[in-house]
């Protein structure tokens, strides 16, 4: 997911970086769709697609991508890339797009009262803690802020040998030897643990899994009727061939919330268009803004950490975005 601070969305399966002439903090104008677009926007356009067919032309690979860029709630223009067959109610995973699901769920149980991203997480589950033996000075467990932000200094991966097909109990005695390496809040570091620990956590603390509640309280209000889970034969056979052929669908088990999802470029425009001022993904607009607000600026200023969002300053705008990958082997 791309997303710039004005009313232009730009999402990709894979997703693409593309170029804003929003400023920062701008007031978003509308756009008239009854007119024509604009020159400036159809030579950004011509630009785009230049670029994705010079791609698989010069470096052709077994590869499926779907582009969507959408003004407010209306998409001016989808295509398709590559030699695999894909439209827009093909099903691919989305990886660590995941990882947004899981703030969004936080965010929406600090609207409701439940949470407090300033507290640790073992303030609401009991034996939840990590070893700081490496940090004498540290005093204090890591906020959920940090685990959303990537500023727990936690390791990136759980403490699993092959499945990590465990119960929450049990990874709860196991994070109580997980050492933190960094003092929380100073330098993020990518964790697909503290991902799967806010999501398990948060999925124990409502009494339902994490696809469950992504369903009711995500999925559906939204109305993306073809994201989820659950790759049961039916979701499967709408996947690209790559996926249904040689390729073996990687069973994340309780790590699941960090990338294990799935969507529709026509889903995932939905999702993204929650963000949006007037979107349905909160109750509260108020909400919309923290959950995009930055809590890391690197040294250069160019760099910018989010919950889990990654953005990076291009022309002096602000590009707000998550991508994500599976990696296996096929």
């Amino acid at each position: 997911i791309a997303m710039f601070r004005c009313t232009v969305l730009i999402l990709a399966l894979v997703s693409l970086v593309g170029a804003s002439n929003c400023p920062y903090h701008a007031t978003p104008v509308p756009l008239s769709l009854k007119m024509s677009l604009p020159p400036m926007l159809q030579l950004a356009l011509k630009r785009i697609d230049d670029i994705f067919m010079a791609a698989f032309t010069d470096a052709p690979i077994n590869a499926a991508v779907m582009l969507d860029i959408t003004i407010g709630d209306t998409p001016i223009w989808t295509r398709h890339y590559g030699n695999l067959p894909a439209n827009e109610s093909t099903i691919f995973r989305i990886g660590s797009n995941t990882k947004t699901f899981v703030s969004v769920m936080a965010h929406q149980l600090v609207e409701q009262g439940i949470i407090d991203l300033d507290e640790p997480m073992g303030r609401y589950i009991p034996g939840l803690e990590f070893n700081m033996a490496l940090l004498p000075t540290q005093t204090t467990q890591p906020s959920i802020r940090e685990l959303l932000s990537q500023l727990s200094g936690l390791p990136g991966s759980p403490p699993c040998t092959g499945s990590c097909n465990v119960t929450n109990a049990v990874m709860w005695k196991r994070l109580q030897n997980t050492l933190l390496q960094t003092p929380r809040g100073t330098v993020p570091f990518y964790s697909n643990l503290g991902f799967a620990i806010v999501g398990n956590a948060l999925s124990s603390l409502v009494g339902m899994t994490f696809c469950q509640y992504v369903q009711k309280n995500i999925a559906f209000p939204l109305k993306m009727y073809s994201t989820g889970c659950e790759f049961t034969e039916a979701i499967t056979s709408r996947m690209t061939p790559i996926y249904n052929n040689s390729y073996t669908l990687p069973d994340l088990g309780w790590q699941f919330p960090a990338g294990g999802m799935y969507s529709t470029i026509t889903d995932m425009r939905k999702y993204a268009q929650g963000f949006l001022p007037g979107g349905k993904l909160f109750r509260h607009d108020a909400t919309r803004t923290k959950i995009l607000k930055p809590q890391y600026i690197a040294p250069d200023g160019m760099f910018v950490q989010g919950m889990p969002w990654e953005a990076n300053f291009t022309n002096t705008y602000l590009l707000t975005k998550k991508g994500g990958k599976i990696s296996v082997d096929s």
